[in-house]
């Protein structure tokens, strides 16, 4: 929790999910070892520890988020000074209280999900994602770059076209759109896109356009992430899993919001009153049309 504080502030008060882990795991000097590590979801570990944190400081009104994945501190994040026992404070009564809410049965409609909530739906979808075949992929990456805006969006899959998998039209305005090639690599746990493949990838775009989108499954290393924004040659785009899921989420792509409707006992305790006193009393009413004053008899 106090490297994600510290994060935010050394960008400025906000950040996106992306930037606030980039700096902590560069800051923190998290290996690619760790990184690496799975949980039996095939979730990075180490990205959901991160998201724990977030959970953990949004409870206590420390960090607040727009629901678009920007995270910004809040008054008490920017003039409050917490240590590791507050941390561990926080931590206990967000347990105590996420384990009294697990016997509680949600009732009516999710609006608004956690983080929590959210970081599981992500995991499942991402999940899935990795189940897919390399064309099936390919096809799910052409829906959502068309939800996202684009326009003509063209999966070529062919051998030997220099590893493009697709073609489409960003369309910036009414008048005017750019054309981006994409790749998309499905690949397993364990295995990240490296800085030589942004290399090969750009290679591929010379003299095509200067708009590059690389998605994965997986996630992208530090020297990739730099080589993609490297000065002097053009930027590439890069989507991880996690930001593939969050995009699906966010676009309503796989996902369906359900309305849960269930009997409300304590309801219905309300007339398990014998005398029923409270139920029975009729209150007086007074109302005033054209002047004359007529009373509401009780019953």
């Amino acid at each position: 929790m106090s490297p994600t504080i510290a994060a935010i502030k050394a960008m400025g008060g906000s950040g996106t999910v992306q930037e606030i882990n980039a700096w902590i795991i560069q800051e923190e000097n998290i290996s690619e070892q760790e990184l690496a590590e799975k949980l039996k979801s095939g979730a990075s570990k180490i990205l959901n520890l991160f998201a724990w944190a977030r959970v953990y400081l949004g409870k206590f009104l420390i960090v607040s988020t727009d629901g678009k994945g920007i995270w910004s501190l809040t008054e008490n994040g920017i003039n409050e000074v917490y240590s590791r026992p507050d941390f561990l404070e926080m931590f206990k009564a967000v347990q105590l209280k996420m384990r009294e809410d697990r016997k509680i049965k949600e009732i009516g409609p999710i609006i608004e999900p956690s983080e929590d909530v959210l970081m599981t739906l992500a995991d499942e979808i991402l999940g899935e994602i990795k189940k897919l075949p390399p064309s099936g992929f390919e096809n799910l990456c052409q829906r959502i770059l068309r939800d996202c805006g684009f326009t003509e969006v063209h999966v070529t899959g062919k051998s030997g076209d220099r590893g493009i998998d697709g073609i489409g039209i960003l369309k910036l305005n009414s008048l005017i759109g750019t054309k981006v090639i994409f790749q998309c690599k499905r690949y397993t746990d364990g295995n990240t896109v490296g800085p030589s493949e942004i290399r090969d990838f750009r290679g591929t775009m010379a003299g095509r356009t200067d708009k590059g989108l690389f998605i994965t499954t997986s996630r992208f290393t530090l020297e990739a992430q730099r080589e993609a924004i490297r000065d002097g040659v053009p930027t590439i785009e890069l989507i991880d899993g996690e930001r593939l899921s969050q995009l699906m989420i966010d676009q309503k792509i796989g996902v369906t919001e359900k309305t849960v409707l269930e009997m409300d006992k304590s309801f219905f305790r309300l007339f398990q009153s014998s005398q029923g006193s409270n139920l029975s009393t009729t209150k007086q009413v007074s109302i005033k049309p054209h002047k004359k004053v007529v009373r509401k008899k009780k019953k």
